[in-house]
């Protein structure tokens, strides 16, 4: 004998548990159109990169290029530039801008939502250009500043790298990530990072002074400087030197120290005094 079991009854008399939707009385559903989700071959797989593609342009926002400018009569002998996340170039001023004391900033950058800016202002005898790129949203940029001579400038930015180039300006330069990259300075210069290498060439400079976490250090020098001191935690520091006979101190280093350059014990020689506690150290005669 053949024995069924029918499903057990619902409200109505509606069988339930039975995970159809096509009951005897019900109303079919509408049936959605499934998308394939793993790449394949054959038209599947196009599809599915094509829906992919869509869906990745659909969540990045699209980059924009800018272009602004601000220039600056400066109201004393000192500029101050801060750019947090731009990269800053400083360049010597044209003929025109050092006449009129005027220091100009160009910024070209790069935005998906908010475009960066730049600004001047006064405080006091201090003119201060400010970039903002904002960290919220991808933006990065480069500032070039033309400075006339005999300004003492500071530059202080946080993630951007600053170059400069053939300043006849005091400098103190500033960044916590970026490198810092000095050619032919002709005055006093103090160079500080955490973590960017910092690169000195063809230094005229009279005093200099280098301090660094992990970054390396590289200077050479045209001109003997009458004071170099560099402070290092980790990083190598190469050091050519013109001129001399020097003053060298290096109690502070206990890493791997090489000296070649012409030294004294006079104390009216050139000082060179260097702090490494892991990074090895070279002391060479330039050239």
């Amino acid at each position: 004998m053949t024995m069924t079991q029918e499903a057990p009854a619902g409200p109505a008399g509606r069988p339930v548990g039975t995970g159809r939707d096509d009951a005897p009385g019900s109303t079919p559903k509408p049936k959605l159109p499934l998308l394939p989700i793993a790449l394949g071959a054959g038209a599947a797989g196009a599809l599915t990169v094509a829906l992919l593609a869509g869906l990745v342009l659909s969540i990045v926002p699209a980059w924009h290029s800018s272009t602004s400018a601000v220039a600056a009569v400066l109201s004393g002998n000192e500029l101050r530039i801060s750019a947090d996340r731009a990269d800053v170039v400083l360049v010597p001023a044209s003929a025109e801008n050092e006449s009129a004391d005027t220091a100009v900033a160009q910024l070209r950058g790069r935005y998906s939502v908010h475009q960066p800016t730049v600004t001047a202002s006064y405080d006091g005898e201090v003119t201060d250009f400010t970039v903002n790129c904002p960290s919220q949203q991808q933006c990065e940029g480069t500032v070039t500043v033309a400075v006339p001579s005999g300004v003492q400038v500071s530059v202080a930015t946080t993630a951007g790298a600053i170059t400069a180039q053939g300043m006849p300006n005091e400098l103190q330069l500033g960044s916590q990530l970026g490198a810092i990259t000095v050619t032919a300075p002709a005055e006093a210069l103090i160079a500080s990072t955490t973590s960017g290498n910092v690169v000195i060439t063809d230094a005229a400079s009279d005093a200099v002074a280098v301090q660094t976490a992990s970054g390396t250090v590289t200077a050479s020098f045209v001109e003997e400087p009458s004071l170099l001191g560099v402070t290092t935690y980790s990083g190598t520091v190469d050091l050519a030197l013109a001129g001399g006979p020097y003053a060298v101190d290096t109690t502070g280093v206990r890493a791997p120290l090489d000296i070649t350059v012409a030294t004294t014990e006079s104390a009216a020689a050139s000082r060179v005094v260097v702090v490494s506690t892991t990074g090895a150290v070279t002391l060479r005669a330039a050239g």
